[in-house]
């Protein structure tokens, strides 16, 4: 059976390959896929392009039964989280395969994830530019390097953080690390929230604050990791109300025996940022217009670092998050 699967995949080819599942997906200035390079989209002489990658590799980001299509998603959607988190709109990506046609059925696999890359292409408005696709003897590993635009006045970055400043998040946190614990036998997750939230994240692509927020990150390596983010890159403390951050009800019982699964937890792909007050209102309109949940959870302060206060106020040491390294 195994040697049917090498056989398919070698009288497909390359290039059919690419024609059959990826250039359905490109974009008009891709051209089908069938040059060495892609032009992008023209911009306004006020605009710029903000570029960035995020790679899924299989066995550190996704189970091998995990389904094509939802690991497509999360592919993108990790990208989407960057642009985000600097306040632009995505344009266009490129994806670069690298697999091994032995370990699995190439046209099955393909056909699923392709499916996942054009729902959520729709959903986004986005396209396809280019790629690459190379063979390997390991397991699967998938990268895309996302375009997005953005008004040179809109840039949102980590390191504009003021003393007085509010600390707002996107959503609810820890459903993705408690996803994990779920997928790998430690809790139980009888409504398949926490384990649909670690396939497929969410991330508030169309809540674009870059121009009223004065620092911005996406939660990818936990919220403590990328709060010291902040706080390093601005110079200044920030100090959190640990009860405040937003959490599902399904995971708060989590949070009360195990706080660090939701601190330190990565994957939420949610927005995390620093506003001053005057822009409150018109902030909070944007969320209630796009539908999005935004909770304040603290503010800037005077110092360095983070401080963490619960319920009597009292300051507590923590730091943690992800570690890719």
């Amino acid at each position: 059976m195994e040697s049917v699967k090498v056989e398919s995949q070698e009288k497909m080819g390359e290039f059919s390959f690419i024609r059959r599942f990826f250039a359905p997906l490109a974009g008009k200035t891709a051209w089908n896929l069938g040059d060495d390079a892609a032009a992008l989209p023209p911009l306004s002489s006020e605009s710029c392009f903000v570029v960035s990658v995020d790679n899924l590799a299989e066995g550190v980001h996704f189970f091998p039964e995990d389904s094509p299509r939802r690991v497509a998603q999360k592919l993108l959607r990790r990208n989407l989280s960057d642009m985000v988190a600097m306040g632009a709109v995505p344009r266009g990506y490129f994806l670069s395969l690298a697999f091994n046609p032995e370990n699995l059925d190439v046209e099955e696999w393909f056909e699923a994830f392709q499916q996942g890359l054009a729902s959520d292409q729709e959903k986004y408005a986005l396209s396809l530019l280019g790629g690459d696709t190379t063979r390997i003897k390991g397991g699967i590993f998938l990268s895309i390097t996302i375009v997005g635009e953005v008004h040179q006045k809109g840039i949102l970055r980590r390191n504009g953080a003021q003393i007085g400043d509010e600390l707002w998040v996107t959503g609810t946190i820890g459903n993705s690390a408690l996803g994990l614990l779920c997928r790998e036998g430690k809790i139980s997750d009888s409504d398949n929230i926490f384990a649909e939230s670690y396939l497929l994240p969410n991330p508030p692509v169309k809540f674009l604050v870059g121009d009223i927020a004065s620092a911005g990150i996406d939660i990818s390596d936990g919220l403590l990791q990328d709060l010291e983010h902040i706080a390093e890159q601005s110079q200044v403390g920030i100090s959190v109300d640990i009860l405040d951050i937003p959490l599902l009800p399904q995971a708060q019982p989590y949070f009360e025996t195990h706080p660090d699964i939701i601190l330190e937890g990565g994957d939420d792909y949610q927005l995390l940022f620093t506003i001053n007050p005057k822009n409150k209102a018109r902030m909070m309109a944007r969320a209630e217009a796009e539908n999005i949940q935004v909770t304040c959870i603290g503010e800037v302060i005077q110092g360095k670092g983070l401080f963490l206060k619960n319920t009597e106020g009292k300051n507590l040491s923590g730091k943690g998050g992800w570690r890719h390294f």
